[in-house]
């Protein structure tokens, strides 16, 4: 995984099976921004970005996997 700076994230995006989300933050509040504009739960984007600084990779299984199905990465249900 690559290093990310978790005080730079400035916004968010994700996208699955039509529902998207997106995250914007302004000085220290969080916005969510689609699908619709409200604020946002700091502490629940606060989770999100931890997980997403503090991810390492465990194991190697395949390095160039061709059915990445029997993995788990079917298409997403969100």
């Amino acid at each position: 995984m690559l290093p990310i700076d978790r005080v730079g994230i400035e916004s968010l995006e994700v996208h699955g099976a039509g529902r998207d989300m997106a995250l914007v933050k302004h000085e220290l509040e969080w916005q969510l921004t689609r699908p619709l504009h409200t604020a946002a739960d700091l502490g629940v984007v606060s989770e999100l970005v931890t997980g997403l600084t503090s991810a390492e990779m465990q194991s190697l299984i395949e390095s160039d996997a061709t059915d990445l199905h029997k993995y788990g990465f079917q298409k997403p249900l969100y």
